[in-house]
C-alpha cells in the first residue's frame, strides 16, 4: 500500500497523517520460516512492502533534497539490516551497511496519458521489488518530475525494515534536513532510535509477561 502525503517546496513542509510515539519501527528477531514462506516468489505480490508517496508543489533542489535523503538513510540502522535464514528454518538478523542506493529521477511521457496513474503503476512496481525479505534490494526511491514545479517522491521499503508510520517520520527528517541545506541553517541531531537499542528492546518484550499473553 503506498500512502499519498502533500508537501510544498522552498523548505518542504509536510502534511502530517499519523501521530504515534516518535521512534523508528523494526520487525526483528527470529521469526518461523513459514513467514519467509508467504513471502516467496509465486505468492500474492506486494503484500510485506510499505510505501508513501510525498507530492512537493514549488521549487525543489533535487541535489540538495538528495543530500537530505542521504543523510536520513545514514543515520536510520535499520536500513542496513538483512535477513538470513538459518538451518531450521528461523530468519536472523544480519546488522550491515545500508545497500548501495540512488534516487531515480524519472518523468512520464509526454503522450497525454494520465500521470498520476502512470506514476502509481511504477509505485507497484517499486514495492514488488522490495518484497523478497532474502533479496538485495529491501527498499527503494524515486523521485517522479510532473513538470517544472511538481515533484512526487517515493519511498517504499520491506516492511520487515519499516512500516508505514515510520516511513512519516523519514519524511519528517528528509524534509527537516532539506530545510536546513537550502536555508544554510543547522540541522537538529536525529531521534533516530538505534538498532541496538531497537533489538535490546524487542528481547525485553520476548522475556516479559505481555509477550507469553500475545
Amino acid at each position: 500500500m503506498v500512502h499519498w502525503v502533500d508537501a510544498h517546496g522552498e523548505g518542504i513542509g509536510v502534511r502530517r497523517r499519523y501521530e504515534r510515539a516518535n521512534r523508528w519501527q523494526l520487525f526483528t528477531v527470529r521469526q518461523p520460516g513459514r513467514n519467509l514462506a508467504r513471502a516467496a516468489p509465486g505468492r500474492p505480490r506486494a503484500l510485506y512492502s510499505v510505501g508513501q508517496a510525498v507530492e512537493i508543489t514549488g521549487a525543489l533542489d533535487v541535489p540538495a533534497f538528495e543530500a537530505a535523503l542521504r543523510r536520513t538513510v545514514e543515520e536510520t540502522e535499520t536500513l542496513g539490516v538483512r535477513f538470513a535464514e538459518d538451518a531450521v528454518g528461523g530468519v536472523r538478523v544480519v546488522p550491515q551497511a545500508a545497500q548501495r542506493w540512488s534516487l531515480r529521477v524519472e518523468e512520464p511521457d509526454e503522450d497525454g496519458g494520465d500521470r498520476r496513474a502512470w506514476v502509481e503503476n511504477r509505485m507497484c512496481e517499486e514495492l514488488v521489488g522490495v518484497e523478497d525479505p532474502l533479496g538485495g534490494q529491501l527498499f527503494s526511491f524515486l523521485l517522479f518530475r510532473l513538470d517544472s514545479h511538481r515533484y512526487c517522491w517515493f519511498q517504499g521499503y520491506n516492511h520487515l525494515l519499516l512500516d508505514g508510520y515510520s516511513c512519516t517520520l523519514m519524511t519528517r527528517r528528509v524534509a527537516e534536513v532539506y530545510s536546513a541545506l537550502v536555508g544554510g541553517g543547522a540541522y537538529p541531531e536525529s531521534q533516530c532510535v538505534s538498532l541496538a537499542e531497537t533489538l535490546d528492546e524487542d528481547a525485553r518484550y520476548r522475556n516479559s509477561a505481555e509477550f507469553a499473553d500475545d
